[in-house]
């Protein structure tokens, strides 16, 4: 005889079979789910750890008890110690102290045994999010104090630069004026010391280049075709080895427009082939496709090295990676990479 289906048991929904302590477990471990923010994400689990104990206050107290977060008001300060109407719950993750839960103002006027044993069960899951929370929140403050600090950087050299070009473009036209031959001092050390002085100029001139250069800004990579990268390498050349030597610079023929930051390039190129002037050595500048990155080398016909502080700053600067290496025959070769210059723009 078939069954009486009523006499069947009946099967419950999987929801509601699901214990309120597990649904406070899952709903504190998820906090994330809310929000990417971090200080959202403390005060989504300040508030669903609330909400299983029956609170309607919650803080998180940092190490060192300053508050992290606090629900719903984010002003209130943390209540006094209270046995019946406070829960201090202290959090570890990875066995390191994350901080201090503290949850008050129970809406059953007190905290139960129920209540106080799923608060500690709570403990666990609130400490991992709460350590990564604070971490995050941690590492957004020190990217806004580094974007403060290059802010003030950027307008500091701005600043430097504008208050000194001008004066010294005044200085710098006075000496070489006294510099003319008809002007020129007829006593020697007098002769060398005006020299001496319009050298320094120039080179006061060139430091506040390389303060702007050095500084942050917005990019200002330009597409240039061989012709112009070529007329680009010889100005480094004729700034770092003087205007009258001449650098062999060999680019290959059909070599594509290159996007570079003219400036930047110009005077990191200038300092190594500087070095090797200092250094007595003879040079030449070689260009190369590799794939999508333009590679501009500098062999220098002896031992280096050939590579300033400033060049690798500014490599840096540019995006792009600098290697100084020796030959089997002693000569020293500095190889600086620009990732993508070659690859088409769009359009």
């Amino acid at each position: 005889m078939p069954a009486d289906p009523s006499a069947a048991p009946t099967r419950q929904a999987p929801d509601a079979i699901v214990t309120p302590g597990a649904r406070a477990l899952y709903s504190v471990a998820t906090s994330f789910e809310s929000s990417s923010d971090p200080q959202a994400v403390l005060l989504a689990l300040l508030g669903r750890v609330a909400a299983a104990v029956g609170a309607r206050s919650a803080w998180l107290l940092a190490p060192g008890d300053s508050v992290a977060a606090a629900w719903p008001d984010r002003t209130a300060p943390p209540p006094e110690p209270d046995p019946s109407r406070v829960l201090s719950l202290p959090l570890m993750h990875a066995g390191i102290p994350t901080g201090t839960l503290v949850v008050a103002d129970p809406a059953a006027g007190a905290f139960g045994a129920g209540q106080r044993h799923l608060a500690v069960a709570l403990a666990h899951p609130a400490a991992a999010v709460a350590a990564v929370a604070l971490r995050l929140a941690e590492a957004d403050a020190r990217a806004h104090r580094a974007e403060e600090a290059a802010a003030l950087q950027a307008d500091l050299a701005g600043a430097v630069d504008h208050d000194l070009r001008t004066p010294l473009t005044t200085v710098m036209g006075a000496l070489q004026t006294l510099a003319r031959p008809e002007w020129a001092p007829a006593d020697a050390e007098l002769a060398a010391l005006l020299e001496s002085a319009v050298r320094q100029a120039r080179r006061m001139g060139s430091l506040l280049g390389d303060l702007s250069l050095t500084s942050p800004s917005t990019s200002r990579r330009e597409a240039l075709p061989p012709d112009a990268l070529r007329a680009l390498l010889a100005e480094a050349a004729r700034a770092g080895i003087g205007g009258a030597a001449r650098v062999p610079i060999e680019i290959p023929a059909g070599f594509p427009p290159a996007a570079v930051d003219p400036p930047a390039l110009r005077r990191a190129l200038d300092g190594v082939l500087r070095r090797a002037c200092r250094l007595g050595l003879a040079a030449r500048v070689e260009v190369a496709a590799w794939g999508d990155d333009a590679v501009i080398a500098v062999c220098a016909e002896g031992p280096g090295p050939l590579v300033p502080d400033l060049t690798t700053r500014l490599a840096a600067a540019m995006g792009a990676r600098i290697e100084e290496s020796v030959g089997a025959d002693g000569s020293t070769v500095v190889q600086l990479t620009l990732p993508g210059a070659l690859r088409p723009g769009p359009g």
